[in-house]
């Protein structure tokens, strides 16, 4: 690959990085406002609802179906969508714009430095090769002192009155859903990520529009800045946010293209072989998408397992996955992400000379 790629990819990745951080930042900014006019529930209700549409308009453009029960593993992946929903969206929005009521924004800010303390737990009982490790709980500590320092200790009120408490407590629960959604995404089978969170936004809409509608009716419209600030958390922050989050991942999980010596241009390249320490394992997937380890064939929910066996469980060993050119690389996308979720760290694409 030529340098000047391997550097916009990089910038690119770091671009979506921070741009999601000032994004996310700022919704907190955009709470305070629509609370102005409108009741938290209505806000959680609207951002979902909004995002959800958008999102669903553009699984329809992009060719994408929604995951079905029919579909290989499609109750499991329905079931984590109804999850990530209610865990990563309905639930901590509520629970947050309630809270914001009662507490400022800096506060609810420093609240969501809690959600790796509770991932870092939840990881290493639930998925495998994820266990916490000095070095990850130091890193934790560190991150969350460094928000503590930029928003303002002074920030941080200790008070009697129990309102303002229970709106920290919803805060600080709202910060443990986002841990506990992240957990169920990464726990779900392998989808469409584009479909799976579109999926996971509809199931969220569904549960709270009737819910809002019932109890707070239909809101009023006024062009004010309430409005705008419902209107910036369903367009930025819930919509444009997932769809960034989704290109973030797909940049993480072709990383791995980016430093073992291959052309991009795929399927074919004339990069020299790189020397190795320790004989590869090769997975290869053929044109009709059937997965094989070597030259045994596997099937995708026992890729991992067999990787480990033939391994000796060793994440470090490197892993050459090779794919038809005929076949759509969104499947070997798929695979390479499952593999480096799972803990190995030497996974790479290639391609024929």
């Amino acid at each position: 690959m030529p340098k000047s790629t391997t550097y916009s990819s990089v910038f690119f990745s770091w671009f979506l990085l921070i741009a999601l951080g000032i994004i996310w930042g700022l919704s907190f900014m955009g709470v305070e406002l629509a609370l102005r006019s409108y009741t938290p529930l209505t806000i959680a209700t609207f951002r979902i609802v909004f995002a959800a549409l958008l999102l669903f308009a553009l699984c329809i453009f992009t060719g994408n179906q929604l995951p079905r029960v029919s579909d290989k593993n499609g109750k499991r992946i329905l079931l984590h969508c109804l999850g990530m929903g209610l865990f990563s969206n309905a639930i901590p929005f509520t629970l947050l714009s309630w809270g914001q009521i009662n507490v400022s924004s800096s506060f609810a800010g420093i609240s969501m430095a809690v959600v790796p303390l509770v991932v870092l737990p939840l990881s290493h009982y639930l998925i495998p090769n994820q266990r916490m490790t000095k070095v990850k709980l130091i890193g934790f500590v560190i991150g969350f002192i460094g928000v503590v320092i930029l928003i303002g200790p002074n920030s941080i009120n200790f008070t009697t009155n129990s309102i303002i408490i229970f709106a920290q407590i919803a805060c600080v629960l709202a910060s443990v859903c986002y841990a506990c959604g992240s957990i169920i995404t990464k726990l779900a089978p392998t989808s469409n990520l584009l479909s799976f969170t579109s999926c996971s936004l509809l199931f969220a809409a569904t549960a709270m529009l009737p819910i809002t509608v019932y109890i707070d009716g239909l809101p009023a419209v006024n062009y004010d800045l309430a409005f705008f600030g419902l209107i910036y958390l369903g367009l930025f922050p819930t919509a444009l946010a997932t769809i960034m989050l989704v290109l973030l991942i797909i940049f993480m999980v072709t990383a791995p293209l980016l430093t073992v010596g291959v052309q991009v241009d795929l399927p074919e390249s004339s990069a020299d072989s790189l020397p190795e320490e320790q004989e590869p394992l090769t997975l290869s997937i053929n044109s009709k998408g059937e997965i094989f380890i070597q030259e045994s064939k596997v099937e995708f929910d026992n890729v991992v397992a067999k990787i480990l066996a033939v391994s000796k469980n060793r994440t470090d060993t490197r892993i050459y996955v090779r794919g038809d050119k005929t076949i759509n690389y969104g499947r070997v996308l798929e695979v390479m992400g499952m593999l480096s979720g799972s803990g190995f760290t030497k996974v790479a694409l290639i391609s024929e000379p």
